[in-house]
């Protein structure tokens, strides 16, 4: 019996998940399956060595997820009239504004234009590389920028070897899609629509042995049935999943040298969003028509990390679920915290208390995609996101302090924002400079899938048609290329706030890059307690200061140090102190000058004369409260003290401190470098 080929065409250089997990599916039903990664023998031949070639390739992809650069490259095989170099140069100019990073246009451009001017060459590498009279169906996955890459190696493919079934299959595949792939490109015979694992192996069984009628799979679509598709069910157990398979990413890879993709491997331990199910995000359509919540269970994840751990020792596992599984931290984090450790990756939600986060660390996960997207309260509750700005800067605070990485954008150009919103971000954001930035201020798209493309009138948009760009890599009738588009361009439904996008444009673009470059040059805000006191250092601006905090500033710190209300805060000093609820008699207690041990005073003036040194200006006293406050109004004085020094941020009656806390051993190890202000990578 023939063999079934899965295919990944450029531009991924890792392994992808949905053949990693049915190749085994197939192996399990008896077919035989190979799995070749076609990104890797362009990486490998076009790209440079090292990670200056991995940081290529993911700003090619990158680009192109808008700018369908990625498709562009191909399209010129596929279809030689549509686009000249002019306009190349256009869309990787978008795209590349787009990442934020206009340096890097002319250059992303040129690189692109030579590896486009190369793509015919590329595929006759990939058919000669390739025995395909041994394979009777061919397989290819599409998501985002994959499209015309594989249908260009597909019509190769079709022309040579026309027995060959060609299917598809992916995100790109997905509900109306799969249709519309069929009907625009004759080297295509099937399509799957959703998840496939228990699927397609029956229809590769049955197409190969003849046992049983492979027309009748449910989520087939093909010639014979493109307006009556079987409908596809989901894949309710993961468990009874078979565990991915690697070997063919791994083998390539090692063929052509390429140790440096050999760093990070995917995992799945989940599908679909467990807050999405209760209230979708307006702008997300990463899960298709599979937005049910199912998980794998805590034994088959940890098995799955240990495997892959102990086979492969990458540097990092990344998770590709959506969301992750809030059972976790009972179950599968505190085990990897007792194992070898191995590096982790995780898309979250933000709003995880520090104690969580901590729980995260502990068992190695070292880089998150919390979904932050906003530092507006009006502008989240916009999209659904279910967080606030404080949770937001609670969970950057956390991050940086604990040492998990961080990677976030932020969001604009929802319908219903106010220049007010934009307004209230620039004025936080100087506050927050040694807070992780984002990457990018990114305008909000409506995705296939997502709310915005299935309710748009409901939610403010109006007139949504495909992204302009398709126009230049499909030569079809608009209703086609509708059907085909991932990306839609719209109106708003209502007219823009007077000056919003100007302001956006200009005040806050400005602010985010200031933010970026103060972050860059190592901005910090840290509180270290020495007994009943602490030196807190600020250098988030060019000129550094450095504070003595008596008892009563540690006291704020530490009770706003997550979001709280002033009166939970006051209750929560009060109780600390004294074990009574009258934090009002506490606060007046602590106006008087507190001592501390003679080892602590030596390592505070010490500490201060370091500062001083190194440029910042010391603070050696704490301001000195107005004399004949009682007890609330001194607290308000004192929150008003560190509200106006930027140490507490405040949104809807409330307040969250933002130093990082470290130790004295920390702190000290800081002033005493060189400078300070060191570089952090970026």
């Amino acid at each position: 019996m023939k063999k079934v080929l899965l295919v990944a065409m450029p531009y991924g250089i890792s392994p992808v998940m949905g053949l990693a997990s049915l190749k085994p599916c197939l192996t399990r039903s008896g077919v035989e399956c190979d799995v070749r990664y076609f990104g890797l023998t362009m990486f490998a031949k076009y790209f440079p060595r090292g990670r200056e070639g991995v940081l290529w390739m993911e700003h090619l992809t990158a680009y192109s997820s808008l700018a369908v650069v990625g498709d562009w490259l191909f399209a010129r095989t596929l279809f030689p009239e549509l686009m000249t170099p002019p306009i190349a140069h256009a869309m990787l100019g978008t795209g590349c504004r787009f990442q934020g990073r206009d340096d890097e246009v002319a250059q992303c451009v040129r690189f692109a234009l030579d590896v486009a001017d190369r793509i015919p060459e590329f595929l006759e590498d990939c058919m000669a590389a390739i025995a395909w009279r041994d394979y009777a169906v061919v397989g290819f996955t599409s998501c985002f920028n994959q499209t015309l890459s594989s249908m260009a190696l597909a019509a190769l493919i079709k022309r040579r070897y026309p027995e060959i079934a060609i299917v598809v299959g992916g995100p790109n595949a997905d509900g109306d899609m799969s249709r519309a792939l069929l009907a625009a490109f004759p080297q295509l015979d099937y399509a799957f629509k959703g998840e496939a694992e228990e699927t397609f192996p029956r229809f590769a069984r049955a197409l190969l042995s003849g046992d049983g009628n492979p027309f009748e799979t449910p989520g087939l679509v093909g010639r014979h049935n493109l307006r009556q598709v079987v409908p596809r069910p989901l894949v309710r157990d993961l468990d009874a999943t078979p565990f991915p398979n690697f070997d063919d990413f791994v083998d390539q890879a090692r063929s052509l040298g390429l140790s440096e993709v050999l760093e990070q491997f995917p995992l799945e331990g989940s599908r679909g969003c467990w807050w999405g199910e209760k209230h979708h995000c307006t702008f997300c359509g990463l899960n298709g028509q599979g937005m049910a919540y199912r998980r794998k269970s805590p034994e088959r994840v940890l098995a799955e990390v240990e495997r892959v751990r102990t086979r492969f020792a990458p540097r990092e596992i990344m998770f590709v679920d959506n969301i992750m599984d809030f059972r976790y931290f009972d179950s599968v984090l505190p085990e990897l915290a007792r194992r070898p450790r191995v590096s982790l990756y995780f898309e979250t939600k933000a709003n995880l208390p520090h104690e969580k986060m901590k729980i995260m660390k502990e068992a190695g996960v070292d880089r998150i995609q919390p979904g932050i997207e906003s530092l507006s309260s009006s502008v989240l509750a916009l999209m659904k996101k279910g967080t606030t700005f404080l949770q937001n800067v609670e969970c950057l605070k956390n991050c940086l302090t604990l040492g998990i990485e961080t990677v976030w954008t932020h969001l604009y150009g929802f319908p219903g924002e106010t220049l007010a919103d934009y307004q209230d971000i620039v004025a936080r954001i100087p506050a927050l400079h040694h807070l992780p930035p984002p990457l990018a201020l990114v305008p909000v798209i409506c995705e296939r899938f997502s709310p915005f493309f299935e309710r748009p009138e409901a939610l403010g948009m109006a007139k949504l048609r495909p992204a302009p760009e398709y126009g230049q890599v499909y030569p079809f009738e608009a209703a086609m290329v509708r059907e085909l588009a991932v990306f839609f361009k719209y109106d708003y439904a209502q007219p823009r706030p007077e000056g919003l996008d100007e302001f956006i444009a200009g005040p806050v673009a400005s602010a985010i890059e200031r933010w970026r470059d103060r972050y860059r040059a190592g901005a910090r805000l840290a509180v270290a307690r020495i007994g009943d006191r602490g030196i807190l250092v600020d250098t988030r601006e060019e000129e550094g200061r450095a504070w003595l905090l008596d008892r009563v500033d540690l006291a704020i710190l530490e009770a706003f140090d997550s979001p709280s209300s002033a009166a939970k805060a006051t209750k929560i000093l009060g109780d600390e102190a004294c074990g009574t609820t009258n934090g009002s008699l506490f606060l007046w207690e602590l106006l008087g000058e507190l001592g501390l041990g003679e080892a602590d005073d030596r390592w505070v003036f010490s500490t201060l004369d370091r500062l001083a040194e190194i440029g910042l200006r010391v603070e050696r006293r704490a301001e000195p409260s107005p004399a004949g406050l009682s007890g609330s109004d001194f607290l308000e004085e004192r929150l008003n003290l560190h509200r106006a020094r930027r140490w507490l941020v405040s949104d809807r009656g409330s307040a969250l401190s933002l130093p990082e806390r470290r130790t004295r051993e920390e702190l000290f190890e800081f002033v005493a470098s060189d400078s300070r202000v060191p570089e952090r990578a970026w």
